[in-house]
């Protein structure tokens, strides 16, 4: 029985002793972690879908250039964040019009460029981004007014309006088209979902135009 219990406790002080060298060894050379990415404060990869839907009304059309129509225009821009800022863009605008002639008039611009954002403050963001755009529709300006495959650039600057209300101010600048928006978004219920209206203003090919209508925005990506 006295060799039992010798035994017994020889082989608790054999296995203490081992774990505690593990802990030991564990110590000095300590396990490999994860990697982990850490943007610069400030800066976010914030990603947004955003649609207008509304009535356009434009001044000057056709080749006579006294022409006038209006209609609906569809707006859709999508921004997707990648990191420290960086954003790549998509999107456009089409409007489907008639004239007092009862004359159907469609054309619009699609973009694709790349740009970033800033967060200024809790719920205060500035972008900017460049890129290309291209008419595609009726040539209805004439086609020696009408510009292909050209370059744009954008601003613009999100605030927020109390608890859930936010102001939106964008301006675009591109080649045969310059435009100013100005929107004001309330979060829905259905989280990420916002419901707005926006206001454009702006030059395309030479011919002035307007557009007001509702939009919808969906925001993903922190």
């Amino acid at each position: 029985m006295r060799n039992i219990v010798v035994g017994a406790m020889a082989l608790l002080l054999a296995g203490a002793a081992g774990a505690a060298g593990a802990a030991e060894r564990e110590d000095r050379w300590p396990r490999a972690q994860d990697p982990t990415w850490v943007l610069p404060e400030g800066w976010q990869a914030h990603s947004s879908v955003v649609a207008e839907l509304g009535y356009a009304r434009f001044d000057g059309l056709g080749l006579s250039g006294n022409a006038s129509a209006d209609g609906t225009g569809l707006s859709v821009d999508a921004r997707f964040g990648i990191a420290a800022g960086f954003v790549l863009s998509v999107g456009g605008e089409y409007w489907w019009l008639g004239d007092a002639a009862r004359t159907d008039v469609d054309f619009g611009y699609l973009r694709a460029g790349v740009g970033y954002q800033h967060r200024l403050a809790e719920r205060a963001q500035a972008g900017a981004e460049i890129g290309v755009q291209s008419q595609t529709g009726q040539a209805f300006f004439g086609e020696e007014r009408v510009r292909q495959d050209n370059e744009y650039a954008r601003l613009w600057l999100r605030t927020g309006l109390g608890h859930r209300a936010v102001l939106s101010v964008s301006t675009t600048l591109g080649t045969g088209y310059r435009a100013a928006a100005l929107g004001c978004e309330l979060a829905l219920p259905v989280p990420r979902l916002s419901l707005g209206l926006t206001g454009r203003i702006g030059e395309a090919e030479d011919t002035g135009f307007w557009s007001v209508g509702p939009s919808l925005r969906y925001a993903f990506g922190t």
